[in-house]
């Protein structure tokens, strides 16, 4: 079944882009959840509704983790997890550089994934065992140059200052050790990732609908995800975890997610 759902789930995802993109371009009213970083716009809202309407359609037992509508148990067994618009504070501001993510998992492990770059016209997917696919074209991940020639991603947040000082020490280490850091903030560091604009991408703080289909599509197209120590992700879902947690997670070329597990140990971010 992961490739029927695969092939549900690139549909939704240019459905969910066309509304998205429908809303784009106008006056782009907004407002702030938990904090004054953390905001939410009508696409956001719009773009879920449809998703979800979907999903409940087609899967009606499937239960569902969404960003913006938080977790609705169900009795299958198996969840999909949604953000329906990633980067947000990127679409806010007219940037081109936002997407829609939406995964199936059971038992905490991705079956089917895809990432939409609506403004970009690209859509990544993969389901489990099957291999990756951009716009519908097998891939793999391309190049073996070390950390200190190429470009990662360091994804950081400013609301959460329980933990901002691990951030700045690892930021730090990779500044010394990489060609460069970037901070794309969105579905479109994965997308560099995957096209191997970017040979990683970490962070100490990704949630459950940042990874988990950058998790999958990543592994698929031959490279490797996992905690900033090394271990599996944990992705499983339940009542008691997903509210607030953080993902700390790697992303990328082994050899680059290796040199990054190594530089985290280093300065002792890995339980941060």
């Amino acid at each position: 079944m992961t490739k029927l759902d695969e092939e549900f789930i690139a549909e939704l995802l240019h459905r969910a882009g066309n509304k998205i993109m429908s809303v784009r371009g106008g006056s782009v009213s907004w407002r702030t959840k938990s904090g004054p970083q953390d905001i939410v716009t009508a696409a956001d809202t719009q773009a879920e509704e449809l998703i979800l309407d979907e999903i409940r359609h087609a899967y009606p037992l499937d239960g569902i983790l969404s960003e913006e509508a938080g977790l609705s148990p169900g009795t299958s067994g198996a969840t999909w997890v949604v953000d329906p618009l990633d980067g947000t504070k990127n679409f806010a501001a007219g940037s081109p550089d936002f997407g829609v993510m939406i995964s199936r998992m059971t038992e905490g492990r991705v079956q089917a994934a895809g990432i939409h770059l609506p403004a970009h016209g690209v859509v990544f997917s993969a389901s489990a065992g099957a291999g990756a696919r951009k716009n519908g074209v097998p891939f793999r991940l391309a190049g073996t140059s070390p950390l200190s020639e190429s470009l990662v991603d360091f994804s950081t947040v400013g609301e959460d200052g329980g933990f901002m000082e691990e951030q700045l020490q690892l930021l730090k280490l990779l500044l010394e050790r990489s060609r460069g850091v970037r901070a794309v903030g969105s579905a479109k560091m994965f997308a560099d990732v995957l096209d191997g604009t970017l040979a990683g991408a970490c962070s100490l703080a990704y949630r459950h609908w940042d990874v988990a289909a950058p998790a999958l599509i990543v592994a698929e197209a031959g490279g490797h995800a996992c905690q900033l120590d090394g271990a599996p992700l944990d992705l499983s879902v339940s009542t008691t975890r997903v509210d607030g947690e953080r993902v700390p997670a790697i992303f990328g070329a082994a050899h680059i997610v290796e040199e990054i597990v190594h530089a985290a140990r280093e300065v002792d971010v890995t339980s941060a």
